[in-house]
């Protein structure tokens, strides 16, 4: 620290002064204006006592709009670790943000900012980076540069493409890139070992990246809303990945390596052209959710049932005829989704789902229930709408039911048994 509060030290204002080469009248007039512009609740203080809470300054939060440009000024909170510039129209970046080498979290969300300034590549302690709603088209190079960057989050920008040096960031531990127009990615991509979050939500990445199955520690991948058609053998390298979000794609089929995924609890396919899934999806065994929404499956796998430890299950909007047996030995199961299928039945051993809490098949062509579901007591919301059940026999399924479970005949309205 070059000041003390307590001390009008001449010669630490002479250190301060010739570390940015001006004459003492610009650097006066400078830190007026920077003390003006940057501190709140200001009160009549000496030229040192503002120098003084300009070097000790650790925090900003600035909501004022200046012609949207950050003034240069910003220089002289040489100790500052926090700047937060968010929603503040700004359209540039001075090249003065590199003098802050302090810097710890500098968030830039919701400006006008269409590029970073090479400068920003001289915050080697910056750990977390936020970008999210600008309109950025490409990061500098010099963003390799931050070595101590563990969150880098710049959603909603306009990236097309990213820089190689990106590999370079090897403290990197979240990068969210979700909704910008990236068609690929780096093959560097591969280097951030210590990556463990990976946003890549609403892009136009045609090809899945298989650099991103070097990411050892990946525990949490989206690609949901690409258009990528595979995926490639290399999946099931992945062998910490949690949760993988694929949905809103145009996937046809699943590889049998990603049954190497062991790890997986969580695996969202809504939205594509899988027509049959692999028997070896039966070992990931340590799976709670799947979601197989609108797809075209018109069956499942045996090995399904191995999946004991499944909560929830979605399968609607498929091609199912015939209500797979294997379900019934889901016995963790929660929440079932059979939507908008063809199904004409529910087999009676449905009745094994005894943690079963919602159920749904509408859209189907089932005209009436096993009795065996009054088993399933801690149902608590049941939709039957648009099936082949006849008025007759809705009380009869109503009272299957428990007092509390909320039963759904037609869409919106919920089945009162005491109002028959």
């Amino acid at each position: 620290m070059l000041l003390s509060n307590s001390e009008e030290d001449p010669q630490n204002i002479l250190k301060i002064i010739k570390s940015f080469e001006l004459d003492i009248e610009k650097f006066k007039n400078d830190i007026e204006i920077a003390y003006n512009i940057f501190i709140p609740g200001k009160t009549e203080k000496s030229f040192i006592e503002k120098l003084a809470d300009i070097v000790f300054t650790k925090e900003i939060k600035w909501s004022k709009v200046n012609g949207g440009f950050l003034p240069k000024q910003i220089r002289y909170f040489i100790n500052l670790e926090i700047l937060d510039l968010a929603q503040c129209q700004l359209e540039i970046l001075p090249d003065e943000i590199g003098e802050l080498a302090k810097l710890k979290k500098l968030d830039l969300s919701n400006n006008q900012l269409i590029s970073l300034p090479s400068t920003i590549g001289k915050l080697t302690q910056l750990s977390t980076l936020i970008l999210t709603s600008n309109k950025i088209r490409e990061l500098p190079a010099e963003i390799g540069n931050l070595s101590a960057l563990n969150y880098l989050i710049a959603n909603k920008n306009e990236l097309y493409a990213l820089p190689s040096e990106i590999g370079k960031l090897s403290n990197l531990m979240q990068l969210y890139l979700k909704e910008n127009k990236l068609s690929s990615l780096p093959a560097s991509i591969g280097d951030l070992r210590e990556l463990t979050f990976l946003d890549l939500f609403f892009n136009q990445i045609q090809s899945f990246p298989v650099e991103v199955c070097r990411l050892s520690n990946l525990t949490d991948l989206d690609l949901s809303y690409n258009r990528i058609a595979s995926l490639p053998q290399e999946i099931g390298d992945l062998r910490n990945l949690l949760e993988l979000n694929l949905s809103e794609n145009q996937l046809e089929s699943l590889p049998k390596e990603i049954s190497k995924c062991k790890n997986l609890t969580g695996l969202y396919l809504r939205q594509n052209k899988i027509q049959i899934l692999p028997p070896e999806i039966g070992k990931l065994t340590n799976m709670t959710s799947l979601q197989l929404k609108q797809n075209n499956l018109s069956s499942i796998p045996s090995q399904i049932a191995h999946l004991k430890r499944l909560e929830y299950l979605n399968l609607s909007d498929n091609q199912f005829s015939v209500f797979p047996l294997e379900i019934c030995y889901l016995k963790n199961l929660d929440r079932l989704e059979f939507d908008n299928n063809k199904l004409q039945f529910i087999p009676s051993e449905i009745s094994n789902l005894r943690k079963l809490e919602g159920l749904s098949v509408y859209g189907n062509q089932l005209i009436n229930l096993p009795p065996e579901v009054s088993n399933l007591k801690r149902l608590d919301m049941v939709s039957l709408d648009n099936n082949l059940i006849s008025e007759k026999d809705k009380p009869s399924i109503r009272a299957l039911f428990p007092k509390k479970c909320s039963v759904f005949f037609d869409l919106e309205d919920e089945y009162d048994l005491e109002e028959e």
